[in-house]
């Protein structure tokens, strides 16, 4: 979406590469505890989700709702985690305190009002 606002496409680059950085946590906890990525079902519907939005607002409407989903997700799995695997809850946590940050870029100023 070129048309969006200079500092939130800086903010979405950002985002990226802070979602990769969990991704690699999540990836080597895994490896840790012997646990095959690749026997894990993944879902493609954030994905085309976010295809399908028309301009740059609807985008990150969505994007703020999945980050949404995600940190509630990551705080249950923190919480339901602690006593249990110390470790991966702290990892969740961790990810759930930085998608604060990826909400409010999607909500912010540079947004504006999401379309009807």
């Amino acid at each position: 979406f070129a048309d969006a606002p200079a500092a939130l496409r800086d903010g979405w680059r950002r985002l990226s590469a802070e979602e990769g950085k969990h991704l690699g946590w999540l990836l080597r906890r895994m490896e840790q505890l012997g646990v095959d990525p690749a026997a894990r079902p993944v879902s493609n519907g954030l994905f085309l989700v976010l295809t399908r939005c028309a301009d740059w607002r609807t985008f990150a409407a969505e994007m703020a709702r999945a980050e949404d989903r995600g940190r509630t997700a990551e705080r249950r799995f923190h919480t339901g985690l602690a006593r249990r695997d110390p470790e991966t809850a702290r990892i969740f946590g961790a990810i759930a305190d930085e998608e604060d940050a990826h909400i409010a870029l999607q909500t912010g100023p540079d947004v504006g009002p999401s379309p009807a």
